[in-house]
Order: structure tokens, then C-alpha cells, then sequence
């Protein structure tokens, strides 16, 4: 049976659950929430994500913190975003 643990802030601005079912994990967060996702011990760990927008998904893999790949492409979106407009 997968253990759950919830995280929340009082103020609502983040909302980061984690699924355990040994050896693997799953986290879900907003895009919102990347500032606190880094406080947590998974963001430091390799693995696969996946981003969800509303029509649109996207799958990559982190070979190191999964947290620093996700920055590292958010900056990228938003740098192409700007160029872009």
C-alpha cells in the first residue's frame, strides 16, 4: 500500500502532494509552486517529468535534480516566450 503525504501552506499558494510506493515516487505540484518544490528531497533525486498545460504535454528526464532540469526549462519557455512577442 503507497503511503501519501500531503504538504500544504496555510496561505494556499502551494499544494505539493507526494505518492510512495517503494523504490519509486510520484510528486504533483503547479508550476506555481517551484519555489517550494525545491525544499523537498525529491526535487534533488533523477527522474522522469511531465509538464501539463491545456492542450499541450511534455515528458523529459532529469539524469541529475529533477528540480534543476525543471528551472532550466522554465527559463528556457519563458526566454522563447519573450522572444516570441
Amino acid at each position: 500500500m503507497p503511503n501519501h503525504i500531503f504538504i500544504s501552506r496555510e496561505s494556499g499558494n502551494d499544494n505539493i502532494s507526494i505518492f510512495y510506493d517503494e523504490p519509486s515516487f510520484v510528486v504533483i505540484a503547479n508550476k506555481d509552486d517551484l519555489a517550494s518544490i525545491q525544499l523537498i528531497d525529491e526535487s534533488k533525486k533523477p527522474g522522469i517529468y511531465i509538464l501539463l498545460g491545456d492542450d499541450k504535454r511534455y515528458i523529459g528526464q532529469a539524469s541529475n535534480a529533477i528540480f534543476s532540469r525543471l528551472q532550466q526549462l522554465l527559463n528556457k519557455l519563458a526566454l522563447v516566450g519573450v522572444l516570441l512577442t
